[in-house]
């Protein structure tokens, strides 16, 4: 179905819902969610999950990070944040039997005569796969 088509429908449906029974709504729910609604949800609140669902469908749903920040929220769960080094600092990693020093500059980051962006960057160049940079050379706070 082409996009234009697609969210002519999803207004319509939008619109509908307002006008339906709980009965109605039950069966939306069930067919969006694929369980029985929660027991002594109002239906105004059965209708605006649904209308979630629908406009999920069509314009998509929350990324991935978001959906994580979400959840730490709703948790309390706090994740590590970067400390950025003041320029001069220098960071020292042992890989492998081999010491790596990065200094810091005051944009990117020195390692073996050349500048990079970023740490995470280098972490990819030391270890040959993708990880956090800040995890890799222990610059992260849990504040």
């Amino acid at each position: 179905m082409r996009r234009s088509m697609k969210k002519e429908r999803l207004a319509k449906d939008l619109a509908s819902l307002p006008g339906l029974t709980r009965a109605d709504l039950g069966c939306l729910w069930r067919r969006h969610y694929g369980c029985e609604p929660i027991p002594g949800l109002p239906p105004s609140l059965l209708a605006l999950a649904i209308a979630y669902r629908l406009q999920e469908a069509v314009h998509g749903g929350l990324s991935i990070s978001l959906r994580s920040a979400l959840d730490d929220a709703v948790s309390g769960r706090q994740r590590p944040t970067a400390i950025i080094p003041k320029a001069g600092t220098v960071l020292m990693r042992e890989w492998h039997g081999t010491m790596h020093e990065v200094t810091v500059l005051e944009k990117g980051y020195r390692y073996r005569d050349q500048t990079h962006r970023s740490l995470t960057g280098l972490a990819r160049q030391i270890t040959g796969i993708h990880r956090s940079g800040p995890a890799f050379f222990a610059v992260q706070s849990h504040a």
